[in-house]
């Protein structure tokens, strides 16, 4: 649902005051000039005819009322000033058209005689309008002058909030280079409340620069610390199998202690290499998948062993359109990410299957690793990405829960996909589909 911004409130809301004005002004406008006018002019003319009775019954000689706005007849008088209509009518009140006007009549009987009383309307029509429509239309002006300043106002008191909206809004928190909130110039037209939220949001910024630097600076401090131990530990290795003549079985041993070693080291380096978000430098080269493959396999097999499992790879022609070169599994892609891949896949298929197989499918499209374990269901799949999720520990054969979570930051990283099927009881499939990326 998209929101509305305050400028478009402000103008709903003055749109909707004015509207309500200017119905109440036009409502009084027509009270004034049609109800209350009439009745008042009605209730003036019984008065006056009611006055004239009472003169009459004392002097029967008195005269009928002839001003300037108001003239009188009685029926024993001549009424050829009279219009016919008048005289035919059967209504005591109401308006006739009279030399050109429309003058008010007004008839009373009383006894044998009838009273015909003529009331110029238009001059106190005019008078209403003079002193009662004009000033009211007047005030309605007035009104709309002082609503259209309120707006403008309010409109300068919100538009450094529209602005630092806008500005906040302009800002790719995605982009490879940290953002610099630069909010001076909205900092001198701000109120205290905007300058309330300016400052918020510039220590923020100030926050978010020092959380950078700090984890640059770890990234720095954490490669030169964790990769020395390792490359320790790689020369102990090779000055053992130089120094001492090693039989078959301590030869076996001492090449997957150096497979692990060299995984060890690569999962360091994928994981600084996953802490820098603003870029991502990985090498791409020309490289066999399947033997990358292969040799994470050999160095696995001793986890499928421990759960009476069969560890097998097959390999598949180059897909039509893919990014790997034609051949059995060559491509230029990143041989570290590929390895890292394999042994995460491989090794959670292991510690969910006990007594079945995995499989590892190598196209020139993709990588699949295809197990027969437990399965998942619609809850597990949808939280099997989530850092630290193992699943059922009670089928589990151990491990952290990091797995697939570095398999799809990885994944992500280098613009491929992940497709994932699973049946509980039946298994589990996980596929990588490489995409163009590591050839452009």
């Amino acid at each position: 649902m998209r929101k509305v911004s305050i400028r478009a409130k402000l103008v709903r809301l003055f749109t909707l005051q004015i509207l309500l004005i200017s119905i109440a002004t036009v409502s009084g406008i027509y009270v004034t000039n049609t109800l209350v006018q009439d009745l008042l002019m009605r209730s003036a003319l019984d008065r006056e005819a009611e006055h004239f009775w009472q003169q009459q019954a004392a002097d029967p000689n008195h005269p009928v009322p002839n001003t300037d706005n108001l003239i009188g007849y009685l029926r024993s008088q001549a009424h050829s000033g009279l219009p016919p209509s008048l005289l035919r009518t059967s209504e005591t009140y109401g308006r006739v058209d009279y030399n050109g006007r429309s003058p008010i009549f007004h008839i009373s009987d009383r006894g044998d005689e009838r009273l015909y009383l003529l009331f110029d309307g238009d001059a106190v029509s005019d008078l209403a309008f003079l002193y009662g429509i004009a000033p009211l239309s007047l005030v309605l002006l007035v009104i709309y002058g002082l609503s259209f300043l309120a707006y403008r106002w309010s409109q300068q008191a919100v538009s450094p909030i529209v602005q630092l909206a806008r500005y906040i809004d302009s800002i790719d928190l995605k982009s490879q280079v940290q953002p610099k909130f630069e909010l001076d110039k909205l900092r001198d037209p701000a109120d205290a409340e905007v300058s309330t939220m300016i400052a918020a949001v510039e220590s923020l910024g100030e926050r978010l620069d020092e959380f950078v630097e700090r984890e640059r600076l770890f990234t720095r401090d954490a490669s030169h610390e964790l990769r020395t131990p390792i490359a320790v530990f790689k020369g102990s290795l090779d000055l053992l199998e130089r120094k001492h003549a090693l039989s078959a079985a301590d030869q076996a041993v001492l090449t997957r202690m150096r497979r692990s070693a060299n995984g060890m080291e690569t999962l360091v380096e994928t994981l600084l290499m996953l802490a820098r978000e603003n870029s991502f430098n990985e090498p791409a080269e020309d490289c066999d998948i399947a033997a990358l493959v292969q040799a994470q396999l050999e160095a696995l097999q001793p986890l499928a062993d421990q759960g009476n499992n069969t560890l097998t790879m097959n390999t598949a022609a180059a897909e039509p359109g893919s990014a790997l070169a034609s051949g059995s599994a060559h491509a230029v892609t990143y041989p570290k990410v590929i390895e890292i891949l394999t042994t995460n896949l491989v090794s959670n298929a292991l510690q969910f299957t006990q007594g079945g197989t995995v499989e590892v499918n190598v196209t020139s499209g993709s990588l699949e690793v295809r197990d027969t374990g437990v399965g998942m269901d619609a809850d597990t799949q949808a939280r099997m990405f989530q850092p630290f999720f193992r699943g059922d520990p009670t089928v589990s054969n151990g491990g952290y829960g990091l797995g697939l979570a570095i398999v799809r930051r990885l994944v992500e990283r280098c613009g491929w996909s992940l497709q994932v099927e699973s049946e509980p009881g039946v298994g589990t499939s996980i596929r990588v589909v490489f995409s163009n990326r590591a050839s452009d």
